[in-house]
């Protein structure tokens, strides 16, 4: 497991999947094609399953520390006004799934992972932009072209992709087996930047 997994893409999916493969032993790299890592967004809600997810990567004390938990989950109609339902979770909730629904801003699980993965031997994260690429000319190159322009030439639209498929991760891949296994990347990555 020596040759890297790169990661393009630096949101709260790239990073999740890069602590999930840290903590399986892989070296993983995160490219981000903003000049800085960060989160643009609202609030996000999520139900007790995703502790499942957060408990094996490691972040569900910092995740909880920075949300809350509400007292219940309401459905309003949009046009009355007026509620339709409401879900209690309070303790009962709490004892019938272990977990609470919770909301957080999206910044700040995003930074809880980022500081997650800065704290990981295996992570190295890079963005690959910066003040040098900021431009209001359309025409000039910009560093996420390359990644981008990768992407279209796969028809791939997702952030996690691999450079070099390894046989044990095949079978987990959202890819066809057909695209993916016995592609050059490295070629085709050339051939997108002529």
């Amino acid at each position: 497991m020596s040759e890297p997994i790169l990661i393009v893409g630096g949101g709260l999916g790239g990073l999740t999947a890069a602590l999930a493969l840290a903590q399986r032993g892989w070296p993983v790299r995160v490219l981000e094609g903003a000049p800085e890592f960060g989160a643009i967004g609202y609030g996000i809600q999520f139900g007790p399953n995703v502790f499942h997810v957060l408990d094996r990567i490691g972040v569900t004390e910092a995740v909880l520390e920075k949300a809350d938990a509400p007292p219940a989950v309401l459905m309003i109609d949009a046009l009355t006004g007026k509620e339709v339902t409401r879900v209690s979770t309070g303790s009962s909730f709490r004892a019938r799934f272990k977990y609470p629904y919770i909301i957080v801003h999206r910044i700040d699980l995003h930074n809880v992972l980022l500081e997650a993965c800065r704290r990981a031997d295996a992570v190295l994260l890079a963005a690959v932009g910066g003040p040098k690429w900021d431009t209001t000319d359309a025409q000039a190159p910009r560093p996420e072209q390359g990644l981008l322009g990768l992407r279209k030439g796969l028809g791939l639209y997702a952030n996690l992709r691999p450079v070099r498929v390894h046989d044990t991760l095949a079978q987990f891949s959202t890819l066809r087996e057909e695209v993916i296994v016995g592609t050059d990347f490295k070629g085709l990555a050339t051939d997108l930047q002529r």
